[in-house]
């Protein structure tokens, strides 16, 4: 019975750590309200510049050591399901990369006043930041 007790103490820490993260009381930190703004990620040498509409209309721009490379737009929405993620839906309109009518879907992990962080389909996270307009 001894040596069963180690056994049981880690299955049971890590029982508690899963239930944590699926518990339907804590509120995940989305707040689908904040998205509408202007928001900017980095990654190496590419940048991307995205702005939420809050009539359901997005346009960004990527580029690559400054030069841009893609300008796109079209429509965005936000699942919120009863259980599960929330999910952030493109439709795009405009695009020198992806098809037109192209709908993807992203994972959204956080989304309050000062940070978007998303998983892409592929498992990539990204981590937005909004920008804050300049004081005239």
């Amino acid at each position: 019975m001894r040596s069963r007790f180690p056994l049981i103490q880690v299955i049971l820490l890590f029982a508690a750590s899963v239930c944590h993260s699926t518990d339907p009381f804590i509120v995940p930190d989305v707040h689908y309200e904040d998205l509408p703004g202007t928001w900017t990620a980095s990654l190496g040498n590419i940048r991307n510049t995205i702005t939420f509409d809050a009539n359901n209309t997005f346009s960004g721009i990527t580029s690559v050591d400054g030069k841009v490379t893609d300008r796109y737009e079209g429509q965005w929405e936000i699942k919120t399901p009863y259980i599960g993620p929330f999910e952030l839906i493109w439709r795009y309109s405009k695009s020198n990369s992806v098809p037109i009518g192209t709908v993807d879907h992203d994972t959204i992990e956080t989304l309050n006043k000062k940070l978007l962080v998303i998983w892409s389909k592929n498992k990539v996270r990204r981590t937005y930041q909004r920008v804050v307009p300049a004081i005239k």
